[in-house]
């Protein structure tokens, strides 16, 4: 009896020692001869940029960032074990652990299965071939480059407890919700069924209200034209199943939208990136032989692209001036070879600008534009719906929506309709365009009040993105590592493109009021960056 309830207490206390001793053994780094020297500098009791650390883990996480700073462990280079450490340091393991995973959330360093943790951080002063003249962006092979942009998609990806800068959607403040909601509780009273119907491409009345809305900017399209999807991702999608075979060559304005890029990766096509901006070179102004159209021309000559994306408004942000006489020179060059040309306007519905250029499909007589949006600015993405209007690939797009697409929600269909077609949209957009101007306005400032001299800020004639470029030398990438240290987060340029033309640059998005919170963080950023400028 006394037996039988001493085994399992046995069993327990080597059951417990395996499992420390496995997880000891995930912190190791290979034999001692091979691991880097330790750290004996003394462990700082403030955090970057001079602000108090309130506990431990975030000095010696400090500590090590400043270390990885100066260049004591270079790019891929080990850090030594979490047992050196707590050796080294006179710290606990919870506390080297914390203060690791908070360099690891920072994309400072990153973990490997059962090697430890290495190095992604350049010391301060160095720089890549785009800041120093080095060599171009196609020297880079494919596997380097898939290695940074899975680093770059890490570090830029939004986590909990981290206030972001850069996120995109818009605010419940901006948001028609009061009318939506009557909406909804209308038809859910009068047609409660609507709950249980769905739809393969959009209702008869939502299609008529979204080509009434293209028609008054300008685009002659019938309702039959439209392909209704769940947003604009999905509509990219079936132009792209429609259009491109893997190994394709697709030419698409830079910077490019993010969600592009890694669709067009993950579909195995060639990016062929248009109006990438040149060291030196100002932004060029509107002509009807735009940078973006002469580099397309040659594009078609020796790279045979099989489709065109533009983004007007994104292609703005990197000092790309677009007016008539521009797009009409575009969409004639893609009808006289015959290439098809999709056209991506997000944002086309928070123009905010006078002179903003007009729709692609409204210059298209040969019916050669594609062109693809979605509601998620006016309604927020919970109550988006996206399209397609092509009249000439609408039965190919139908086909594959009926194949590939899940069935657009009855009730989701119906309340967009109704909304869409009431004074509510209009007036809502009308409040939306006001509220957006004052509130860029006030970013804007703010950023060049904090940011370092020489900090740009380019806007788009639509939306509320802000491109911010940096002083000569200074990294986004660097600067975001830093700001997550203490809990902010953007976008940086990098993510916008394969090579490194936009490594200095970083996307903030003016849709929040700039309260109390986000000024500070604005400014902490605007601190981390002047201090990463060289005496």
């Amino acid at each position: 009896m006394t037996l039988g309830l001493i085994r399992p207490c046995i069993d327990l206390r080597r059951t417990a020692l395996y499992r420390s001793r496995r997880r000891s053994a995930r912190y190791r780094c290979g034999p001692l001869s091979h691991r880097p020297a330790p750290l004996h500098l003394p462990v700082p009791r403030s955090a970057p940029d001079d602000a108090p650390a309130k506990f431990r883990y975030q000095a010696l996480a400090a500590h090590l960032a400043q270390a990885l700073r100066d260049g004591r462990f270079p790019p891929g280079a080990r850090l030594p074990s979490v047992r050196e450490l707590c050796e080294t340091h006179g710290a606990s393991l919870s506390t080297v652990t914390h203060a690791l995973h908070r360099l690891e959330d920072a994309g400072l360093i990153e973990a490997r299965a059962r090697l430890g943790f290495f190095s992604c951080v350049a010391p301060d002063g160095a720089s890549d071939g785009a800041e120093t003249g080095g060599p171009p962006p196609t020297s880079v092979t494919p596997e380097a480059l898939d290695t940074r942009r899975e680093r770059l998609m890490a570090l830029a990806a939004h986590r909990d407890g981290q206030l972001s800068l850069g996120h995109l959607g818009l605010p419940d403040d901006l948001l028609p919700l009061a009318a939506l909601r009557r909406w909804t509780r209308h038809h859910v009273r009068d047609d409660a069924a609507a709950l249980a119907r769905g739809w393969v491409g959009g209702s008869g009345r939502l299609k008529q209200q979204l080509a009434q809305r293209l028609r008054r900017r300008g685009c002659e399209v019938q309702e039959s034209d439209l392909v209704v999807t769940t947003g604009e991702g999905e509509a990219l999608s079936l132009c792209l199943e429609a259009l491109t075979r893997p190994g394709d060559a697709v030419a698409v304005t830079s910077p490019v939208p993010l969600r592009l890029l890694e669709l067009l990766q993950s579909r195995g096509l060639r990016v062929l990136e248009l109006g990438l901006p040149s060291a030196g070179v100002a932004a060029a102004a509107p002509t009807a032989t735009s940078p973006v159209v002469i580099d397309l021309e040659s594009r078609i000559q020796t790279d045979r692209p099989a489709v065109c994306i533009v983004d007007l408004a994104t292609s703005a942000l990197n000092g790309m001036a677009w007016d008539e006489a521009a797009c009409r020179s575009l969409v004639a060059l893609c009808t006289r070879h015959g290439l098809p040309l999709i056209e991506c306007d997000l944002l086309g519905e928070l123009t905010l600008r006078p002179d903003a250029p007009p729709l692609l499909k409204a210059l298209d007589e040969a019916d050669r534009v594609l062109h693809c949006g979605s509601t998620a600015c006016v309604t927020g993405v919970g109550m988006q719906v996206g399209w397609v209007a092509s009249g000439r690939h609408r039965v190919q797009l139908m086909a594959a929506r009926a194949v590939h697409g899940e069935l657009l929600p009855g009730l989701h269909d119906q309340v967009l309709a109704d909304f869409l077609g009431s004074e509510d949209a209009d007036r809502h957009l009308r409040r939306l365009r006001r509220q957006l101007l004052r509130r860029i306005s006030a970013w804007t400032a703010a950023v060049l009040a904090h940011f370092p001299p020489g900090t740009t800020v380019q806007r788009s004639h639509a939306g509320h993105q802000l491109w911010v470029t940096l002083p000569q030398g200074l990294s986004a990438q660097r600067l975001l590592a830093q700001s997550r240290l203490h809990g902010i987060s953007f976008v940086p340029g990098s993510v916008f493109t394969l090579g490194r033309a936009y490594d200095s640059g970083l996307r903030l998005t003016a849709a929040c009021d700039l309260d109390a919170t986000r000024r500070e963080a604005l400014a902490r950023v605007g601190r981390l960056a002047r201090g990463m400028m060289a005496p």
